[in-house]
Parts: C-alpha cells; structure tokens; sequence
C-alpha cells in the first residue's frame, strides 16, 4: 500500500470518528426534557413531617425575656376536644424552668411544689379572673408508674397540671415527636437546651412529666430528642423545663 494511500484511509477513519461522535451529541440533545431530577423528585415516605396539631391563643406569660414589654400571649397545642367543647390544651413552648419539687425528698404529684406553683403562681400570672373562670377543675388520674415500684393509684383535682407518662405516650404516639423549644425567658430561668437536637435552629429542651420514676425521688421527663425518660431524674433537678395542661372551655 502505497504511504499516499494511507493517509487517504487515515482522513477517512477520522472523519467517520467524528460523524459518530456528532451524532451521539445530537441525541443526547433530544432526550427527553420531562426527566425528574433530585430536586424535583417527590419526598420519599420516610421524610413526610408529622400531623398538624390545631393551637388555640389563651392567656399571656411572659416569653421574649424582655419585662419592658408586659407577657405575651401564650400559645396552646389541642389535645383533645369533648362534646361539651371543651379543649385540653397544652403549652406549645416550655414556659418555664422548675424543679419538680424543691427538696429531693420521697414525693409524689399530689405533693409536690410544681404542682403547687402551677394551681397558684402560674394560674394568677398567666390568666385573667375572667380566663380562671373558663379553666374547668379536672380530677387527674395518678396511676403506679409502669414497671416500677413507685406507687400511685389516687386522683388530685387540679386546674393546671402536667402530662403524665401514659398520657405523653397516647397524645404524641402518633406523632412519633416530642422535641419542645424553651422560651427565651424559660430559657434564662436555667432551662438546659441540648447542643445535639434542634427546631429551626435552636435547642431543644427537657420537660418535666407528673409520674414517678423508679422511685419516688424521681419524676419522669421527655427528653431532648423526645423520649420519654420512665426511670426519671430526680425531683429537686433545677434545669428541666415546665410545659402546663389544662382544659378549658373557650
């Protein structure tokens, strides 16, 4: 084969190279433009956030941390509501920091300081007369705490409590979540947010509930990222924080 030759069939290859080439380019130019990206792509089932709950606005405590400005009103999840219409409600936000009692003592719901401080300071501070009068006096079950040896069993009316272990688990089972932010005043009362867990940024916190531990040194809690805490921590703890329930009839 002559070398004139071979650089005519070397010209040829190349040019056959480069139509084929060409042509892969112009189809991947007509593919399909209704492709989904990831972006676009509808959430998997795992990531669907949790149910709405419906909130109700009654009464006002003070939130922001700034006492220049008077309280603010207080913002209340929906539990429930009755035929009769009335609501249980509970705090969105944790609106305080208190010890569940003040000595780390043998105590139980019925004689503890929280409850106490909820049927007294917080009603008064946090509700008009006229708003008392809509609280209705609900008697509370207190029952032995599950699988441990500290005793219930009683009832206690109340107009403002906490829920309890039981309660926690029926209300937010569904849910499958817990997590509750402080206020910022709740927040410079002593309440312990978490540097692991967060809503929109800030700290989660602890929140008292009104069972028993494993003791009756102790009172369960919900944790930080939303677990109830059965074998509890103990009572006279100064950094958890206070979430209120209580029914009304609006």
């Amino acid at each position: 084969m002559s070398r004139k030759l071979s650089r005519v069939l070397c010209v040829a290859a190349a040019l056959i190279i480069l139509v084929s080439l060409a042509g892969c380019d112009d189809k991947k130019e007509k593919a399909p433009s209704s492709t989904i990206t990831e972006e676009t792509a509808m959430p998997k089932a795992s990531a669907t956030p949790p149910p709405v709950r419906n909130t109700f606005m009654f009464g006002h405590y003070e939130q922001d941390n700034d006492l220049t400005n008077g309280k603010e009103p207080i913002e209340w999840i929906v539990l429930d509501e009755r035929t009769d219409g009335s609501l249980l409600l509970i705090s969105k936000y944790a609106l305080d920091c208190k010890p569940y009692s003040t000595e780390r003592i043998p105590v139980a719901w019925k004689t503890c300081s929280m409850r106490e401080w909820l049927n007294s300071n917080f009603c008064e501070t946090a509700f008009s007369a006229e708003e008392q009068t809509r609280i209705l006096t609900t008697a509370v079950q207190n029952e032995e705490t599950p699988h441990y040896m500290a005793k219930g069993d009683y009832e206690t009316d109340d107009r403002v409590w906490l829920l309890s272990i039981d309660e926690a688990d029926t209300y937010y089972g569904e849910d499958a979540i817990m997590l509750c932010l402080p206020t910022k005043f709740a927040a410079a009362q002593g309440a312990e947010q978490s540097t692991d867990y967060s809503v929109d940024g800030a700290g989660t916190c602890w929140w008292w509930l009104r069972s028993s531990g494993d003791d009756s040194n102790r009172a369960a809690y919900v944790n930080d990222f939303g677990v109830i805490g059965n074998f509890g921590n103990y009572v006279n703890y100064g950094h958890y924080s206070v979430r209120p329930v209580m029914r009304i009839l609006p």
